[in-house]
């Protein structure tokens, strides 16, 4: 790589079970599991125009805009994996997760909560250590 990987602990990526939405507002966010405890990936701490772009649409869309919210989806998985080089992430049946890197399907295959985690560490630091900045 031209640019060397960062390697960010997974500690912090959280899902929410319980979740519920009204509208387009979290009303009750639900209880956390922290199913990467103790694993990490290792990820390119740029990011492109194109993944930039998916998600500032997607950030400005609402839910009847469901094409454009998928088409940036998709655009922010392939993005992804072409940075996100590698980890040692597990399912939810605790067996390896295929390596991510150049597989677009494989970030696609991850819950919403671990693509916005993914999403946020790309560009350069986890949520958990933004909050202790």
């Amino acid at each position: 790589m031209k640019i060397p990987p960062k390697r960010v602990p997974s500690d912090d990526c959280a899902i929410y079970v319980g979740r519920k939405i009204e509208g387009d507002k979290i009303v009750a966010q639900g209880e956390p599991y922290y199913v990467h405890k103790g694993e990490w990936v290792e990820i390119l701490p740029i990011t492109s125009v194109g993944e930039a772009i998916a998600i500032s649409r997607m950030l400005g869309l609402n839910i009847k805009q469901a094409d454009k919210i998928a088409e940036g989806l998709n655009q922010l998985c392939e993005g992804l994996a072409k940075r996100v080089i590698n980890w040692n992430w597990t399912g939810m049946d605790s067996k390896p997760l295929p390596k991510p890197y150049n597989k677009p399907e494989v970030i696609k295959s991850l819950t919403e909560d671990e693509l916005v985690w993914l999403a946020i560490t790309s560009q350069g630091e986890s949520p958990g250590e933004r909050k202790n900045a």
